[in-house]
């Protein structure tokens, strides 16, 4: 069972981070915008891919208990291999998409300040903004992947209370009565 969520976790790690080299590839700005929606499409299905398995194991028949543990082994490994491939993205890859990024919210800030027209909403996110380093350094993404696990835990139980099944109670033949 641990084979199982361990190995949809490498595939669906690996498939999240070929996918966001292919975004940024395409467009930097997509990549910027849609990459973490796209990773946490592709870990969910490989979660459920593993329980569905284990579930086969088991006869088609599995406890809350016996699918969340794939389900959530799956989604630490193939967050943890996401959050690596962030960090080279941001780091090692294309460090200007931290600058991108600051631009994209000065964008949006800018955008949302001409429909509120408020001076002093505007003054603090500016200075919101220019506190902001937007480092994505080792140690805060590693912390962002832990927190992250709560979120992965709680989707895990949500996918377990789906996909698990009672096997039906059957009666012997003598143990039925006729009434």
């Amino acid at each position: 069972m641990k084979n199982i969520a361990i190995k949809y976790g490498i595939i669906g790690g690996i498939t999240g981070a070929i996918l966001m080299l292919v975004l940024w590839f395409v467009s930097p700005r997509s990549f910027l915008s849609y990459h973490y929606y796209m990773g946490a499409v592709v870990i969910m299905f490989f979660m459920y891919k593993s329980a569905a398995d284990v579930r086969a194991l088991y006869g088609g028949y599995i406890s809350f208990g016996e699918v969340f543990k794939p389900l959530f082994i799956t989604f630490v490994i193939g967050t943890f291999i996401f959050a690596l491939m962030q960090f080279l993205m941001y780091n090692v890859i294309d460090p200007g998409l931290i600058d991108l990024q600051r631009e994209m919210v000065q964008e949006a800030l800018d955008k949302m300040s001409q429909m509120i027209d408020n001076e002093e909403f505007t003054e603090k996110m500016e200075e919101a903004l220019d506190e902001n380093n937007f480092d994505l350094s080792f140690f805060k993404i590693m912390r962002s992947w832990v927190f992250s696990l709560i979120w992965g835990a709680i989707i895990s139980a949500i996918m377990s209370a789906i996909m698990k099944k009672r096997e039906p109670i059957s009666f012997a033949e003598n143990e039925v009565e006729d009434y």
